[in-house]
Formats: C-alpha cells, sequence, structure tokens
C-alpha cells in the first residue's frame, strides 16, 4: 500500500480567512455578569469581551481555565476588608476576563496562527479587522481540520 503523501507548503500559505469560523462566535459585553458567562461555558470553550452591547470590538477573552479561580471555593473570600472581585457573586465580565489579547487578522497564513499559537501556548485567536473589531476567530480544531481535508484531496489525485 502506498504511503499517503504529506500536504505540501501551499496548505501553510492559506489565509486563515478560508477557514476560520465566522458563525456562532462566543462574544459577550464587559459589563455582563459572571453568571452570563458560565452558562456560555456550558457549551463553549471560550468567550471573547466586547466593549460593549452590540460592539465588536473585543477587549479580553475567558476560557474555562479563567475560572477555575471563580469556581473553587475559598478559605477567605476578603482580602483587608474588600471583597475578592473575582469571587463568584461579585463584579462583572470585565472583572474576570484576560486583557493580553494574541489576535490575527483575515490574511494571516496558517503558518503565521500557528507560530503564534506556539509562542504563546494557546489554542484559539480571534480574528480581527482594523481597531479591533472581530469578523471570526481560529481555532487549532480548524487548522487540524484544514489540515485533513487537503490530505484527503491530495490523496485522492
Amino acid at each position: 500500500m502506498a504511503e499517503p503523501r504529506r500536504v505540501g507548503p501551499e496548505y501553510y500559505e492559506l489565509t486563515i480567512e478560508k477557514i476560520m469560523q465566522t458563525e456562532d462566535v462566543p462574544l459577550i459585553e464587559k459589563d455582563a455578569p459572571i453568571d452570563r458567562v458560565l452558562d456560555i461555558l456550558t457549551k463553549k470553550t471560550h468567550v471573547w469581551v466586547t466593549d460593549g452591547k452590540g460592539s465588536k470590538k473585543i477587549i479580553g477573552a475567558i476560557t474555562e481555565h479563567d475560572v477555575l479561580s471563580i469556581l473553587s471555593p475559598r478559605q477567605v473570600p476578603y482580602a483587608f476588608g474588600l471583597p475578592d472581585l473575582r469571587a463568584l457573586h461579585h463584579g462583572t465580565v470585565e472583572n474576570v476576563m484576560s486583557k493580553r489579547l494574541i489576535k490575527c487578522n483575515p490574511k494571516d497564513t496558517v503558518t503565521d496562527v500557528l507560530s503564534k499559537m506556539i509562542e504563546h501556548g494557546i489554542r484559539r485567536l480571534p480574528v480581527t479587522k482594523r481597531n479591533n473589531i472581530i469578523v471570526g476567530e481560529i481555532r487549532l480544531y480548524h487548522i487540524i481540520k484544514g489540515y485533513i481535508a487537503a490530505r484527503k484531496e491530495l490523496n485522492s489525485r
């Protein structure tokens, strides 16, 4: 049996806009209650935080990992008499979100995105245009799925 051929460099030079997800991208506004994030995270592994209701300008992200500290029981929910704003019963999305966003744009290549994922230890990036306006997302899942499709196409020739 012949060994399957490897996907060539053309796959790695493919622009992200061809494989990114544009529908059903999880968004939530920064002033939403934390309960809404938890509801979204029962269906998704992350949510992108926008500047406000109806806005597509992203300012942060929350992943399942980020809510570990919220859900974990604590001995002392107060520090020096002030409530811990990361506690589940206080605060908003803005208090919990990660503000350090690693982004890409639709014209970035698969190689560009994989490099960012490896360098920063992440599996998902928002795809943005000017002024941090989100137009989609790219996850490692999409890259794997695209790779498999390209490999099947190559081996069917």
